[in-house]
């Protein structure tokens, strides 16, 4: 499930929600013209890399993500 929306969650500007399987991703800006990053909450820890993204622990199920293009 993919929400599109641009608002303020807390003390972050969201500008995209992605809703998958085992985590929510919510974007909060962008590098470059397609690079991206934002915080992830997953209720397990990461088991691998998945191609070009990096998830940085940061406390309890939370993640930085920057997802590179």
């Amino acid at each position: 499930m993919l929400t599109s929306l641009s608002q303020w969650v807390g003390l972050f500007h969201v500008t995209r929600i992605e809703r998958l399987k085992d985590e929510i991703r919510f974007f909060t800006g962008t590098c470059g013209v397609v690079d991206q990053w934002g915080l992830v909450f997953r209720p397990a820890p990461p088991t691998g890399a998945s191609g070009k993204e990096r998830l940085r622990p940061l406390s309890g199920n939370w993640y930085h993500l920057y997802d590179v293009f």
